[in-house]
């Protein structure tokens, strides 16, 4: 996803340095600040393995903060497939799908305490057939198979997108929180190995000074 493929709504997304002289630059979300992108066949998952990677740090998690959503919500949730990955207020992360506009749903909610701190921190999230997945730092955090959203995730509103910083129903902002490095993926995994990886390569990025080699 390329910046200039989404739509800044709210006020323009602040760009600063990861840590003191790095390269590498986040974008801090105000709490009217977020992004999105319509819907189209790049990101309608349907059946498909699909994963959601970002690095994050969250200062202020006093309500609950919507990283990422793909849907449709007017008046209700419409179109079928739904996915959010939320910062809970408690610092658990969420991981929701459902095939069936939350009527039912399947949700990986971490402990609490695992989020938030205003430190830098790799989020994967990803399904792999039937089982959903969340990665922390390098490491499969918790796993569950799904029981409800087994059918398609495809959403038929004509008006679905994809946002960041949001609720589809544009009532739940995040604020406070600097993201960097989002990566959505269709008909691809991650694994155990591959979050490690990512990790590893990735981490050195957020220290003061670092350097980045394209």
């Amino acid at each position: 996803i390329y910046t200039n493929s989404m739509t800044n709504s709210g006020t323009a997304l602040a760009a600063a340095d990861v840590a003191t002289g790095a390269d590498l630059q986040g974008y801090t979300f105000a709490s009217d600040s977020f992004l999105t992108r319509a819907g189209d066949a790049d990101f309608d998952f349907g059946l498909l393995d699909f994963s959601i990677s970002f690095w994050i740090k969250v200062a202020d998690n006093a309500n609950d903060n919507y990283v990422f959503t793909n849907g449709y919500h007017s008046g209700g949730y419409t179109g079928g497939g739904q996915i959010s990955i939320t910062l809970k207020n408690d610092e658990a992360w969420a991981f929701t799908v459902s095939d069936d506009n939350f009527s039912t749903n399947d949700q990986l909610l971490t402990v609490s305490g695992v989020g938030g701190g205003d430190e830098w921190q790799l989020i994967n999230c990803w399904r792999e057939g039937t089982t959903i997945h969340i990665g922390i730092n390098g490491q499969i955090h918790k796993s569950m198979q799904l029981s409800n959203a087994v059918a398609t995730l495809t959403n038929t509103n004509g008006s679905r997108a994809m946002w960041i910083g949001n609720s589809v129903g544009a009532a739940a902002q995040m604020s406070g929180a600097a993201m960097s490095l989002l990566r959505v993926t269709k008909n691809g995994t991650l694994s155990a190995d591959k979050i490690r990886r990512m990790y590893n390569a990735e981490r050195g990025l957020f220290q003061a000074g670092a350097k980045c080699l394209l």
